[in-house]
């Protein structure tokens, strides 16, 4: 077996040489003489990422049409590896995009993301650190619709039946997506953030208080992703998705966080799927302090509270400091910060006040957020390097208040 592996990794090397070396310069000076770059441009996006799957596509789509795009942008998704096959077929049917899905193909053209001449650069949308996001820039543009995603009506007519074969009784229209961030993703695909990045973790038990609260008004919170299931843990709050085929569970959870009311999420790109859709988002427990606030405007994130020596730092201290940037456990180690998951009570108020907004759509209440003090106090201390800079989307002003955060 040893002897296997050993040669599966030579293999591997030797492709990745030659087609670093060969097969790339060669499919790149094809590509120009043929004048294929005045047509289309490979994006250089991680479609294994849900967060970059949902964000850079698109962020690109509407450059496209806010600039006008000649070429249109072609997209490697690998069908073994991809994040969400749904989402992919229905970025298949949107303008100004092509779909490669063959293993084969995708990784042949490959290094065609990476010359200037062949690929687009997706790495200002969501992917640079100590750098502002353009995404905030681009989904803030006034002059393209909130959202240009769209079902084909034949999925949409499967999502809806399999959503009522999965749940008979249930209006999706009432449905909340929960998406509560653990390491079980990471544990089964061998992800190098299993072991660096459980500051993103999120504990379910914060999200108690606002389950109850959602139950009360007569929602329904259906949990969506791989976490584990432990039934010391598990609630009667929350409905779960059974064992389906994985295309199918993609599609409900796809369908699901496209039409819920409220989006409640963590530290995960996941939220991206329901910003996207132009759904409300809610998100706990978020860290690195950089990436507090989600992309779409009507969305909100409570961080984790930091301790250095008892006591909580604020956001000055926290920008001052460059903890804002903190991506991997063994730095907050390093400095001797100590991350704590928020309390459920600690949380409640704010939710009530963004569901009573952006939910129920209480106007005066929206523009008290948007110009709370807390809110323009954030904007001041954020350093020109904070990956939210330029974010419409709000901070908790009663949290924020009561830990002095700002």
């Amino acid at each position: 077996m040893k002897i296997v592996n050993n040669f599966k990794k030579y293999q591997k090397k030797i492709l990745s040489y030659s087609n670093r070396k060969l097969f790339g310069p060669l499919l790149r000076w094809s590509f120009v003489y043929l004048k294929l770059d005045q047509r289309y441009r490979f994006l250089n996006t991680n479609s294994a990422s849900i967060g970059h799957l949902c964000t850079d596509v698109d962020c690109f789509l509407r450059e496209w049409k806010l600039k006008n795009f000649q070429f249109r942008g072609v997209l490697l998704a690998n069908r073994t590896t991809v994040a969400n096959p749904v989402l992919v077929k229905i970025w298949k049917t949107t303008p100004g995009l092509v779909v490669v899905e063959s293993p084969i193909a995708c990784y042949f053209f490959d290094y065609l993301r990476i010359f200037k001449e062949s690929g687009y650069d997706c790495s200002k949308y969501c992917a640079l650190d100590s750098q502002a996001a353009e995404v905030y820039k681009i989904r803030n543009s006034k002059d393209i619709d909130d959202v240009i995603i769209s079902w084909p009506p034949d999925l949409l007519q499967r999502a809806h039946k399999l959503f009522k074969e999965v749940f008979p009784t249930l209006d999706v229209g009432r449905c909340v997506a929960l998406h509560s961030r653990d390491s079980t993703f990471d544990k089964r695909i061998k992800n190098q953030n299993y072991n660096t990045q459980g500051y993103r973790n999120s504990d379910i038990s914060s999200y108690s208080l606002i389950l109850a609260y959602l139950n009360e008004r007569g929602c329904v919170v259906i949990r969506i992703g791989e976490y584990s299931k432990n039934p010391l843990v598990e609630t009667v709050s929350y409905l779960q998705i059974p064992e389906i085929e994985v295309f199918d569970r993609n599609l409900l959870e796809l369908f699901i966080v496209s039409r819920c009311k409220v989006f409640l999420g963590s530290a995960s790109g996941a939220s991206d799927m329901a910003s996207i859709w132009g759904r409300p988002v809610f998100r706990l427990n978020t860290l690195p302090y950089a990436l507090l606030r989600p992309h779409y405007s009507a969305g909100m994130g409570i961080p984790k509270l930091l301790y250095s020596k008892d006591k909580i730092l604020n956001a000055k201290d926290i920008f001052v400091k460059g903890y804002h940037w903190f991506r991997d456990d063994s730095q907050y180690l390093k400095h001797g910060v100590e991350v704590r998951d928020n309390d459920a009570s600690d949380c409640i108020e704010d939710f009530a006040e963004f569901f009573e907004a952006f939910v129920l759509g209480n106007k005066i209440l929206q523009y008290t957020l948007t110009n709370s003090p807390q809110q323009f106090r954030y904007k001041k201390l954020c350093p020109s390097d904070c990956y939210d800079l330029y974010a419409s989307s709000l901070v908790p002003r009663n949290f924020f208040s009561k830990y002095k955060i700002v």
